[in-house]
Formats: C-alpha cells, structure tokens, sequence
C-alpha cells in the first residue's frame, strides 16, 4: 500500500474513531448514573481502544485501555458512584479530547508505507 493510500485510510479513520467516540458516549451517559455502562457501550469502546491501536493511534488506545479496564474494575465490584467512578469522568473526558483533536499525523503510520 502506498504511503498516500494508507494516509488516506488514517484521515478516514480519525473521522470514524470520532463516531465511535460519540457512540459510545451517548450509551455510556444514557446507562445507570451510578452503575458500570451496558454491554453495548463497552463493545463500542473496546473496538474504539482495538482500532486505534491498529492504525497507530497509540495515545487513543492507551486513554482507551486505561478508561475500559477502570469501568471492567469498577463494574466488577468495586462501589457505584464511588472514586472510580468519578476518575472515569476524568478519562473520558481526556479520551474526549484526544479524539477530537485528533490528525492523520499522529498515527504513527501516517507516511510510512507497507
């Protein structure tokens, strides 16, 4: 694949990992207010956290990695509404504004070709 069609496939991908992003904020806001989020929002960011991984938005991904494995942590016994929670808020919020300040250049594939 040539450097420019692989940039291409990243500037595409940084608008999809916004979408993404959306979606799984909205799940994640519509779910318990103190309760770990549905099934259907961590799908969402776990495929968020995967495919930013694989075009080299390692930023994204570990935000991601960082903000999944609290709420898994967090659902799986640790108290609602507690510091977890409110350090999720953080994350998110970090997770929030990488991905909409994201560009094609951060990937660390952007101009390399494979």
């Amino acid at each position: 694949m040539s450097s420019s069609a692989l940039d291409m496939l990243i500037a595409r991908h940084c608008e999809t990992l916004k979408e993404m992003l959306s979606e799984f904020t909205a799940l994640y806001r519509q779910g318990p207010v103190s309760g770990p989020p549905d099934l259907q929002a961590m799908e969402v960011l776990h495929k968020l956290k995967g495919s930013s991984g694989s075009i080299g938005f390692r930023d994204v991904n570990l935000a991601a990695t960082e903000l999944e494995a609290l709420l898994k942590a967090s659902a799986d016994g640790h108290e609602a509404g507690g510091p977890h929670w409110e350090e999720a808020g953080k994350r998110l919020a970090a997770l929030e504004t990488l991905v909409r300040d994201i560009r094609p250049e951060q990937s660390s594939l952007f101009g390399r070709q494979i």
